[in-house]
């Protein structure tokens, strides 16, 4: 009879494949300091390292010998560790010299993981669904393993080493991983990484420094000779 009669209805929701626009970011940079230095001796160090192949680790100093390797270029508290990684995130992206370039605030495991699994999603890591943020950040290191894109990775601020255990990026021909901490751990300094120290301002960029910020802030009248030379007594 019409009563015994059942009618069932299927509804079939077509998604339009997700069209990815390359270079992609991931995470906010930091602004570059109105008075930014671009520290070149430093620079080229940097460059050279990642021209070698090897990751970096922007890091407190210490006078001990490092084996070569990853580079790991130290620096005390605000000699500009994240302003020098910042830099180079800006000119990947201007260079479009990286089709992902990604800032992560690493001082916790949870940072650390909301990120991957963001940037998981961001790429198309295939399985990365948006459920699970662990599950999807283990995706991307998957990926990372095995994508041909062109990466950077910036680590700021890592306060543990281990919170990176499983949560490094590989080494690979076509990515490039940038950390920064103030942290010593011989851990940072193992699988085959390089410390390369960093100091504070030479004499000439201390000069270019202060005259940028005392310039901007409308004082340039106060860079005059006998201000020099009371500047230099003073650091003397």
């Amino acid at each position: 009879t019409m009563g015994d009669v059942k009618t069932e209805y299927h509804e079939h929701h077509h998604y339009p494949p997700v069209v990815r626009t390359w270079p992609v970011q991931v995470g906010q940079l930091p602004t570059l300091a109105s008075a930014f230095q671009p520290r070149e001796g430093v620079r080229e160090k940097i460059q050279d390292a990642r021209d070698q192949g090897t990751d970096v680790v922007l890091t407190q100093h210490d006078a001990r010998p490092a084996p070569t390797g990853t580079r790991v270029l130290a620096g005390g508290g605000g000699v500009g560790k994240s302003q020098l990684a910042a830099w180079f995130a800006h000119q990947a992206l201007a260079d479009r010299a990286a089709d992902l370039v990604m800032w992560v605030t690493a001082s916790s495991p949870e940072q650390i993981i909301t990120a991957y699994a963001r940037a998981a999603r961001r790429v198309g890591a295939p399985g990365a669904d948006g459920a699970d943020p662990t599950a999807d950040a283990t995706v991307f290191c998957e990926w990372l393993h095995t994508t041909d894109r062109v990466w950077l990775i910036v680590l700021d601020d890592v306060t543990d080493p281990a919170h990176l255990a499983r949560w490094w990026p590989p080494q690979r021909t076509a990515g490039w991983t940038l950390a920064t901490t103030r942290r010593q751990d011989a851990a940072l300094a193992s699988a085959g990484r390089q410390r390369i120290d960093i100091g504070v301002y030479s004499p000439g960029e201390s000069k270019t420094y202060l005259t940028d910020r005392l310039t901007d802030a409308g004082h340039a009248d106060l860079l005059d000779a006998a201000f020099w030379q009371a500047h230099k007594e003073r650091i003397a």
